[in-house]
């Protein structure tokens, strides 16, 4: 016998009415879910585009209106991280072999602590790199200097060690080196000289020592500095750095882009094969695209062609006036006028350098520091030198590395060696660049640090060593200084 069918209770008003406004809140919760999802999508997809696109478009520098974008910039400081991090395998590469030589060591220690403080301070380097550059493509426009793609090649074939027509024989030829007379006074110096005499060393000692010793007590002692001479007799320490001999140009000049040096000649094919594998090492193993590197080595080439039409225009003379001059460096005033009296009562210039100069390095040749133009000494040292008459003795002069007596030997118009002059034309191209830099119209974004990349990262192994041979230092310096045990 079949079921009789339930019959359908009609909804009431409120029924329906309860059921539309579920169905109402169900409606406005999925559009909330979506719209939720949409804005976090949006967000996310936004973050990608911001720091993948429009960050990396976003001008960070601007120089008299033109452009370096963040993704240029970052190109950059990428590349001169690789270029540290290089060095810094080079270095380790020869520590493994020398390190166990204390002295090497300490040198070794010196270069990675340099390659740190350039990796620190990579942004504020390559900022002002990145300006320089366009600076000299601002220049290099307006006087209708250009770079061709033909040029741009034939750079890249060279760093990659290809040369397609050949490589020229090198002419070695021996640079002249400029001469004088020797005066009479000059002789004496270029002669061997005689010892102190006895009696006058024993009382001038006797004094010193006293003034050394009150000083001592006064005061802690420090370390003066020593000024150094160069075999051609160009003083180092006390010298205001100067260029290379070569324009370094804004970026490094002699980078070897290929990653495995190729002694001898090869195809265009496998150049090219090369090249390839290069291009695509830089981009997967250091972020490094190839605009980047073009636009490293093109900087380069704009670099030397405004260099070659800006020194041109300078007139840069071949002569320059130089002193050849020697002198007595003592740590107290005190103790330079004692060396003074002597001096002034007769005693060998040559004879008390020898005995009482702190200079280890020119003290034994009797203080002489050789031949020296402008910009070679700190001021207070070339002011003095410079105003002497050859023959003539100076006051005291003080510098930051203790208390000078200066003699000039000789002063003249002498012609400048080719490493001098290829100083003397980096320096004034520096000072041309940098006037210009004055001029210029540059506007640099407030947050441009927080987008300066931090990779390519040094690896781990040669950090490891760094901090390893870092804290070996100061280990070694603290025993040195720990008092030693009583009996």
């Amino acid at each position: 016998m079949s079921e009789t069918p339930k019959e359908k209770i009609p909804q009431t008003k409120k029924h329906l009415a309860r059921q539309q406004k579920e169905e109402l809140q169900r409606r406005y919760l999925l559009i909330g879910t979506v719209v939720i999802i949409i804005a976090v999508v949006g967000v996310i997809l936004y973050g990608y585009l911001y720091q993948g696109i429009i960050q990396d478009s976003q001008a960070l520098i601007t120089v008299n209106g033109d452009k370096i974008t963040t993704k240029q910039f970052a190109g950059q400081v990428r590349y001169g991280r690789y270029a540290l991090i290089q060095n810094a395998a080079n270095t380790y590469q020869l520590s493994q072999m020398f390190g166990s030589d204390p002295s090497i060591q300490s040198s070794i220690l010196s270069q990675f602590s340099q390659i740190q403080s350039q990796m620190n301070s990579i942004g504020q380097d390559m900022l002002d790199r990145v300006t320089d550059n366009t600076l000299i493509r601002q220049e290099a426009k307006r006087r209708g200097i250009t770079v061709t793609e033909a040029e741009l090649d034939k750079a890249f074939e060279e760093a990659f060690g290809y040369f397609p027509n050949g490589t020229s024989t090198p002419t070695s030829t021996l640079e002249p080196i400029p001469t004088s007379t020797y005066s009479a006074l000059q002789m004496t110096v270029m002669a061997p000289t005689a010892t102190l005499d006895p009696t006058v060393a024993t009382a001038t000692a006797e004094a010193l020592s006293a003034d050394a010793t009150a000083t001592a007590q006064a005061a802690p002692p420090t370390t003066t500095p020593e000024v150094t001479t160069t075999p051609a007799g160009e003083v180092t320490p006390t010298q205001i750095p100067t260029a290379t001999s070569t324009p370094s140009g804004p970026a490094t000049a002699t980078a070897t882009l290929a990653p495995t040096a190729t002694a001898t000649p090869f195809t265009l094919e496998g150049y090219q094969k090369l090249y390839q594998e290069s291009i695509t090492g830089f981009k997967d193993n250091y972020g490094i695209s190839e605009s980047d590197l073009r636009y490293v080595i093109e900087s380069q080439l704009y670099y030397f062609k405004v260099f070659d039409a800006v020194v041109a225009e300078l007139n840069i003379p071949r002569t320059q006036e130089q002193v050849w001059a020697r002198h007595i460096l003592l740590e107290t005033k005190e103790q330079a006028e004692e060396v003074k009296d002597l001096l002034d009562g007769g005693v060998d210039f040559a004879v008390l350098a020898k005995t009482y100069s702190t200079d280890t390095s020119n003290k034994d040749t009797g203080g002489d520091l050789g031949w020296f133009g402008p910009g070679f000494m700190v001021a207070p040292f070339e002011e003095a030198a410079f105003a002497l008459e050859p023959g003539q003795i100076s006051e005291i002069v003080e510098t930051d590395f203790g208390f000078h007596i200066i003699q000039s030997l000789g002063k003249e118009e002498r012609p400048l060696s080719d490493s001098d002059y290829e100083n003397e034309k980096n320096t004034k191209f520096q000072e041309w660049l940098t006037s210009l830099k004055e001029a210029a119209t540059i506007v640099t974004r407030d947050d441009w640090a927080s987008r300066v990349p931090d990779e390519p990262a040094m690896p781990q192994d040669i950090s490891n060593y760094i901090t390893s041979l870092q804290t070996q230092f100061l280990e070694s310096q603290a025993t040195q200084a720990a008092p030693a045990p009583q009996p």
